[in-house]
């Protein structure tokens, strides 16, 4: 090892072991004393020396001989204004620098005057540890500062372990800030234990022991609460609990999206989600237990038709003469996509016109009508109809009658729309998307069976 700056050169001498030893006074007690090759007077015990000085072993301080090429007892100094240093050598390599800058970018590029640099100039890393272990810290030639590992992998890198803050106490509240890129960007570790996420000054994620926030400071009692729109990518569900009952699954479903929402007793489970195998055929309702086939609800069928389907179809109204109970009115069902208008008319001289409104004439197929007549009158042989057509109903008393009475009618018509409405359909129609058509197959069987058996009277 090389150690310079230390003396200046002097004088070719060999000098086989030196050592000194401080006494009171200043003075000193020595084997030999070097001095200027010209101090001027002579002066005793001193030995002029100019050029260089070759020694096996120099001690400084000490009366025992030294065991190392330089041994000192006591500190060392090197005087004079920055900089100045230590370098440490590896043949005729400079390794390590311990200096102090004496003005911008003495020892290192960011230093300024006075500022303290240990560096290695070897291109190779840079250790600091604690006994024969392995390194506690590592800065690489990358600059990479690693703790507890020497191949960190990024600027900073914490390996089998983890990185601790003590909290500091800003207004009586302990905080942990972690800063990353701005000081209004980070961490922060809030008083009530909670994890707070920043962003550019803003309150970005939210988190403790029960509750996340997205978008907001504190989510309240919400166990999730996000502010502002949210896009998912991937599958999200919801459980009773821990190991419990799939209460509700969003899933991307392939190309399209499907959502289920189990019942707490697993006989039915509410799906969002097209059916059929067709992005068209938008289903709302309900499916059966295994989530493979829609057995009520919403249907998009069609780019402008829309089909509200079930085994029935009700109203419910508050019983008004019992508020214990409610009246429920099942739909009248048919085979046909129709529709009903009905009024009162008066005959004179035993001839009427039914007039049909025209929001009815906008919507009813040509040629599909059928008419209903009651006399409110018992003295008649009866009603009938001559022309049949939607701009209007010729009506007449039977046997050439001229009553002249009042009269009910009601006409019915197919919507012109749906005029070619089907009746038996493929079952595939409703199998939900993403179901495997083997696996729906039998779980309708299962389910038809079950149906047979109630309809005749065998509860399954």
């Amino acid at each position: 090892m090389k150690v310079l700056p230390l003396l200046a050169p002097l004088a070719a001498v060999t000098i086989i072991a030196l050592c000194t030893t401080a006494q009171s006074g200043g003075q000193s007690s020595a084997l030999v004393r070097l001095q200027s090759a010209s101090p001027g007077a002579a002066q005793v015990g001193h030995v002029n020396v100019a050029g260089n000085i070759v020694t096996s072993n120099l001690g400084v301080g000490m009366t025992d001989p030294p065991q190392v090429p330089l041994d000192v007892i006591g500190n060392v100094r090197f005087g004079g204004n920055a900089p100045h240093g230590l370098t440490m050598f590896n043949g005729a390599t400079s390794v390590l620098e311990v200096g102090v800058a004496g003005t911008f970018g003495h020892y290192s590029q960011s230093a300024i005057a006075n500022d303290a640099v240990i560096r290695n100039n070897a291109a190779r890393s840079l250790h600091l540890q604690s006994g024969s272990g392995v390194s506690a810290i590592t800065i690489t030639n990358a600059n990479r500062v690693g703790i507890n590992t020497s191949d960190p992998e990024s600027l900073f890198h914490v390996k089998g372990g983890q990185a601790y803050f003590d909290p500091s106490s800003v207004g009586g509240v302990p905080t942990v800030s972690l800063a990353i890129g701005a000081a209004s960007t980070g961490w922060n570790l809030l008083g009530n234990g909670g994890l707070a996420g920043v962003v550019q000054g803003n309150p970005t994620l939210y988190m403790d022991a029960r509750r996340v926030g997205i978008n907001v400071a504190n989510p309240g009692p919400d166990g999730l609460l996000v502010d502002g729109a949210s896009t998912m990518t991937g599958k999200l569900t919801i459980t009773q609990g821990v190991g419990g009952q799939r209460r509700v699954l969003i899933d991307q479903g392939g190309d399209y999206g499907t959502a289920f929402f189990s019942a707490p007793d697993t006989r039915s489970a509410g799906y969002v989600g097209p059916v059929g195998g067709n992005p068209g055929l938008l289903y709302i309702g309900m499916s059966n237990t295994a989530g493979s086939v829609a057995i009520g609800g919403i249907a998009r069928e069609t780019p402008n038709t829309v089909n509200i389907f079930g085994t029935t179809k009700n109203f419910v109204e508050v019983n008004p003469d019992d508020p214990r109970t409610d009246i429920w009115y099942a739909s009248l069902e048919g085979p046909e996509a129709a529709m009903y208008c009905r009024g009162s008319g008066t005959l004179v001289n035993g001839r009427a016109t039914i007039e049909l409104p025209d929001h009815f004439k906008a919507l009813a197929q040509e040629g599909t009508l059928t008419v209903l007549l009651t006399p409110n009158s018992f003295d008649t042989p009866g009603l009938g109809f001559g022309k049949k057509a939607l701009d209007g109903i010729e009506v007449g008393e039977l046997n050439q009658g001229k009553g002249n009475f009042d009269f009910d009618w009601e006409v019915k018509a197919v919507r012109k729309r749906l005029k070619d409405y089907k009746v038996l359909r493929p079952w595939t129609e409703r199998m939900i998307t993403g179901t495997d058509p083997k696996k729906a197959w039998n779980d309708r069987l299962r389910d038809h069976e079950q149906n047979m058996l109630k309809q005749n009277g065998n509860q399954p």
